[in-house]
């Protein structure tokens, strides 16, 4: 099955782009809605455009380039828990020493003696 891409053209129809398990799909700045991939078809798009935001069909393109702007500064993850951050370079660090006792061939108690 081949997979759709999305084209710019379709802001004026009120979708965006998202990355959803290595395959791109539609969506909608309007209501946040994301449609399957078999929907980056225009006729399907401009059909979710009319049934479900007809008042929005007339827009011009800078109005859903505004929607598609607030949406991405929406999809931001938050900043990163500094407890969680020390934890994986904990773990990065005691992989590390692992590795360096390994390459060693001696026994794992020289790890105390050795660091």
């Amino acid at each position: 099955m081949a997979k759709r891409s999305y084209k710019k053209a379709f802001l004026d129809l009120g979708f965006t782009s998202i990355a959803d398990g290595g395959s791109v799909k539609p969506q909608c700045v309007l209501c946040y809605e994301v449609l399957s991939n078999e929907s980056l078809k225009e006729n399907k798009l401009k059909r979710h455009l009319q049934s479900k935001h007809a008042d929005y069909v007339n827009k011009e393109r800078e109005f859903f380039q505004r929607r598609e702007s607030a949406l991405k500064k929406s999809r931001f993850e938050p900043a990163p828990n500094p407890a969680l951050l020390a934890a994986k370079q904990a773990t990065l660090a005691s992989y590390q020493v692992a590795l360096r006792i390994a390459k060693t061939m001696k026994p794992h108690t020289i790890g105390d003696t050795r660091l």
